[in-house]
């Protein structure tokens, strides 16, 4: 239960990163060689390879609108497979606009996530999301 407290903790901290324009915390979250890409239809509709392109796509994101515009609500998180150095966590989003009021739900989906623990910490080697529907 010991890694299931750990891999969830490493999810929630490094989602507040994002939604909080932490750049240090999403840096810290991700392994060198990572990568996401975001699906749709089964259709790859955008990806990245490299923390540092992950890192700069995000910079470049975060210019255009403030700190905390969007919620990354997570739910149903579970480690559907996990060794003591690697993990496999499944879990739903429900990304919120928190700058609408009421709040608008922006996206919803299923993160896949493979996590590798370095250096004592888990971080993200590959992140895949299956959206429910276009990016509203």
């Amino acid at each position: 239960m010991t890694e299931f407290r750990e891999i969830a903790e490493f999810v929630a901290r490094a989602n507040f990163g994002v939604d909080q324009q932490r750049h240090d915390l999403v840096e810290q979250a991700w392994v060198e060689e990572g990568r996401y890409e975001y699906r749709l239809d089964g259709e790859v509709v955008r990806k990245a390879e490299g923390r540092e392109t992950i890192l700069s796509r995000l910079d470049t994101a975060w210019q255009t609108r403030p700190a905390g515009a969007t919620r990354h609500v997570i739910t149903n998180l579970w480690v559907e497979q996990h060794d003591e150095d690697t993990a496999t966590v499944v879990y739903y989003l429900t990304l919120v606009s928190g700058r609408e009021q009421p709040p608008r739900i922006v996206a919803t989906g299923v993160y896949r996530d493979d996590v590798v623990r370095r250096d004592g910490a888990w971080r993200w080697r590959e992140r895949s999301l299956e959206l429910d529907g276009p990016l509203g």
